[in-house]
């Protein structure tokens, strides 16, 4: 009797195992490439038209990069006077400060898919950079052009006055109540044709360093 009760055992034993493969779950068979996660696709922007809301109330509206030749003309000569030579990039902008609740000025970034940054700074700015500088001490004053070509100091007077003049035309703010074009520079002519973010840092009564978000308009 021994026996047969041991088979008896050994039976009920191996119809419990072969439940429990019957009732299991199937092998997980995602790949790797089916588990990876998601990337985030990179948007894309492009020269145009773009917008962004300072949190003064006011409205910027950039032409990325500029192509009114007729703003841009005036410049254009000044560089070509004092002899600036290095390849730009202009951006216009209009800074519409009628809703604004104080003084606005901005600077503005563009960044590339490889994390490039492209700085466009006010023409006041760039101006200071290649405007010419007089030597007074010499025995016979000078004036330095920005590629290094020295004229009589009484040249240089006219050349300065000529930069105020342009100043005044394309002033690098616009003042509570008050709307003005500016012109922005970017010291270089690479800036590519696609790209993934324009930011203003905007500069008010309240405070400056805040980054803007600008968006494309609507075509």
């Amino acid at each position: 009797m021994k026996p047969t009760k041991f088979i008896t055992t050994l039976a009920i034993t191996m119809f419990a195992l072969t439940a429990c493969n019957n009732g299991q779950q199937p092998a997980n068979t995602e790949t790797a490439e089916d588990a990876a996660p998601e990337t985030q696709e990179v948007k894309s922007l492009e020269h145009g038209t773009y917008q962004a809301q300072p949190s003064n109330g006011a409205t910027v509206t950039l032409e990325l990069p500029a192509t009114d030749d007729e703003v841009l003309a005036s410049i254009e000569q000044y560089r070509d006077t004092v002899q600036a030579t290095e390849p730009v990039t202009y951006v216009t902008v209009d800074l519409d400060n009628r809703e604004g609740t104080g003084d606005l000025s901005i600077d503005l970034s563009v960044f590339d898919g490889a994390g490039n940054q492209y700085e466009f700074h006010s023409l006041d700015q760039y101006t200071d950079e290649i405007r010419p500088s007089t030597d007074y001490a010499a025995d016979e004053p000078v004036t330095v052009l920005a590629d290094g070509t020295e004229m009589p100091a009484r040249e240089g007077t006219r050349l300065t006055n000529e930069t105020s003049d342009l100043l005044e035309e394309y002033t690098g703010y616009a003042s509570q109540g008050a709307r003005e074009t500016t012109v922005h520079v970017y010291q270089g002519d690479n800036l590519p044709d696609q790209f993934t973010r324009v930011a203003i840092t905007e500069r008010t009564d309240t405070g400056s360093g805040q980054q803007i978000e600008a968006h494309p308009t609507q075509k």
